[in-house]
C-alpha cells in the first residue's frame, strides 16, 4: 500500500478531523448537552457522491480524544493514525471501509466511477477505482508541480479542471484544465474551488476581491469567450458552488463569520436561501438529496456527515464516532 501524508499544517488549509477504526459507527452512550455554540473537530468530512449514487467516499481522521470545558474546545489528537484515510460508504451509512491511509481534502470520481482524482501531497494523482477498491500499484500523477489541488472530472470524463494556488515559474495561480490523461494543460481563469456545469460547456468558480468580497464567477473553458458574474443577494463569504445535476439549481457554502451554511440558488442567481447549517456538500446523481458535514454540539458524537433532502427534509446522520472526553 501506498502510504502517503500531508502535514497537518497543509491539511488544515482544505480540512478538518475524525474517528474509530474498528467501527466508526459506534455511537456510545447518551450524550450529555454542551453550551450553544461549541465546535467539535470533524471526525469525517470531505463527502463526494460517486456518479452512480452507491458510494459515499470521506475522509475519515482518527480522532483519539478531546479537552474541552462547556464553552471551548481546548485540544484534540489525531492519534488514530492507521484509520487515517480515504474511507467509503454506502449512502445510508453502512459498510465504512479505509481505501487508502492518510490525510486528503480534495478529490473527485470519473462519470463512469473508474477513476478517482485526488489530490496527494500537493499534487494531483489518478487511481483506478473498482468495486470499493483503489488499484494503488496503477497510481498516476496529473500534474507534476506543487500546489495544485480540486480536480474536478468533466462530465463526459474527458477533461479535468484543477486549482493552483502557487504563481510560480510553473504558471499562473488560478484555475486550469487538462486532459484526464494530464496532457493539454492550460490556465484559464482567476478562481478557486470550480465544478463543472453538467452540460460541460462551463465552469463556475469562487473568487474575490480584496480578502473581503466574494462572488462566483462562470468561465467558458472551450470558448473565446469572456467570464460572467453571477450575482447573488448574499453578504460575507460565498464559496464552493456546485450546480445540481439538471443545472437549474447551484448549492453554495455560506460563511457569516465562521457560521456556514449550506445554501441554494436558481442558476441565474435568482431566489437564493438558506438550506441548513454545513458545508462541504455533494449532490446524489438524481439531485433529489445532498451529502454533507454538519457541526454538532456533543463532544461524545463525532460524526459529522449527513444527508438532506433537497426540499429541507428528512436530515439524517450518516457517520458516528465515540472518542474519549476528557474535562
Amino acid at each position: 500500500m501506498i502510504f502517503m501524508r500531508c502535514s497537518l499544517c497543509m491539511c488544515l488549509i482544505f480540512a478538518s478531523i475524525i474517528s474509530c477504526k474498528d467501527n466508526p459507527a459506534d455511537t456510545g452512550g447518551p450524550i450529555d448537552p454542551v453550551t450553544p455554540g461549541y465546535h467539535n473537530p470533524f471526525n469525517d468530512n470531505f463527502p463526494v457522491w460517486s456518479p452512480d449514487g452507491l458510494k459515499i467516499l470521506y475522509q475519515h481522521w482518527g480522532l483519539k480524544f478531546i479537552i474541552y470545558d462547556e464553552k471551548y474546545l481546548h485540544y484534540y489528537d489525531y492519534g488514530n493514525r492507521d484509520s487515517m484515510g480515504l474511507w467509503i460508504m454506502n449512502p445510508d451509512g453502512s459498510d465504512p471501509h479505509m481505501m487508502l491511509n492518510g490525510q486528503f481534502s480534495s478529490y473527485d470520481w470519473s462519470p463512469d466511477c473508474s477513476w478517482i482524482a485526488i489530490f496527494i501531497e500537493g499534487r494531483i494523482w489518478k487511481i483506478p477505482y473498482n468495486n470499493g477498491v483503489l488499484d494503488e500499484s496503477n497510481i498516476s500523477l496529473l500534474v507534476q508541480e506543487m500546489g495544485t489541488t480540486f480536480p474536478r472530472f468533466s462530465p463526459d470524463g474527458e477533461w479535468i479542471i484543477y486549482y493552483k494556488w502557487i504563481n510560480d515559474e510553473y504558471g499562473k495561480d488560478g484555475l486550469w484544465i487538462m486532459r484526464n490523461d494530464g496532457s493539454e494543460r492550460r490556465h484559464f481563469g482567476k478562481g478557486s474551488n470550480p465544478s463543472w456545469h453538467p452540460d460541460g460547456d462551463k465552469v463556475i468558480a469562487t473568487r474575490w476581491q480584496n480578502g473581503t468580497k466574494f462572488y462566483f464567477i462562470l468561465f467558458y473553458p472551450f470558448e473565446d469567450k469572456k467570464p460572467d458574474t453571477l450575482k447573488i443577494d448574499f453578504k460575507e463569504i460565498l464559496n464552493n458552488p456546485l450546480y445540481s445535476p439538471d443545472g437549474s439549481k447551484i448549492l453554495f457554502v455560506h460563511d457569516i463569520y465562521g457560521q456556514k451554511h449550506l445554501c441554494l440558488v436558481n442558476s441565474d442567481g435568482s431566489n437564493p436561501f438558506m438550506l441548513t447549517d454545513g458545508t462541504d456538500p455533494s449532490w446524489s446523481p438524481d439531485g433529489t438529496e445532498i451529502v454533507f458535514v454538519r457541526d454538532l454540539p456533543d463532544p461524545r458524537d463525532t460524526g459529522s456527515i449527513w444527508i438532506i433532502n433537497v426540499n429541507g427534509e428528512n436530515l439524517r446522520q450518516l457517520t458516528r464516532g465515540k472518542v474519549i472526553n476528557k474535562k
